[in-house]
């Protein structure tokens, strides 16, 4: 069973959701064992990305709040408001405007 965990930011959020960061963080979970990859499909609204750059959002992932935070490639739909990874683990992802 997969289990996804959706919540806004709030104040005093963990250092994954610093400045360039969605208003926003995902937790992943299961209890398969087994499995090697999953393609994992996050939306977003327009109000959890205001005033950053969204064609330069990226996923990170880290195994816990705490970080550290790994950018994971991404494919980016600006359009219809999602980001797609393919991962091996899963943890903690949020979005941030990746670095030039």
């Amino acid at each position: 069973m997969w289990q996804t965990l959706s919540r806004p930011r709030a104040a005093g959020a963990p250092a994954a959701a610093q400045p360039l960061g969605a208003a926003v963080l995902w937790t992943l979970s299961t209890d398969r064992t087994g499995w090697s990859r999953a393609s994992v499909t996050f939306h977003y609204t327009d109000a959890e990305v205001v005033g950053l750059r969204e064609r330069r959002l990226r996923v990170y992932r880290a195994a816990t709040p705490a970080g550290p935070f790994l950018r994971v490639p991404t494919a980016l739909d600006s359009d219809t408001n999602t980001a797609t990874v393919t991962t091996s683990a899963l943890g903690v992802f949020v979005l941030r405007e990746a670095p030039r």
